[in-house]
């Protein structure tokens, strides 16, 4: 029952997510400037990575129906199913940018 109400928060994070960067992206918005939105931004990443750890310790159903425990074949599971899109999803790309461009003087 923890697994399905973590994965709602997921969903919801991943819809605010993407809806937030196209508009950010697209308009521009004095708002993403803001700390509030700082803060939000980070937290969506550090959800993503929570979402990482959950996920490395949640059992799975396989198709014979019996419950597997087996923490290695938990980890097999996940890195063979969505364990890439979720890295791609906690890469905090937009961050690793910015501090690129700081550091090395490049500009848009």
């Amino acid at each position: 029952m923890i697994k399905v109400r973590w994965n709602y928060i997921i969903g919801i994070v991943s819809v605010i997510s993407c809806t937030i960067i196209p508009l950010k992206e697209a308009f521009h918005p004095d708002w993403t400037e803001t700390a509030t939105y700082l803060a939000l931004d980070s937290m969506i990443y550090v959800m993503y990575f929570l979402d990482i750890a959950f996920t490395f310790n949640t059992t799975f159903v396989p198709n014979d129906g019996e419950e597997v425990f087996d923490r290695m074949r938990i980890a097999q599971n996940y890195m063979t199913g969505s364990f890439f899109i979720d890295l791609m999803m906690s890469i905090p790309y937009e961050h690793l940018y910015l501090s690129i461009k700081e550091n090395h003087g490049l500009h848009r």
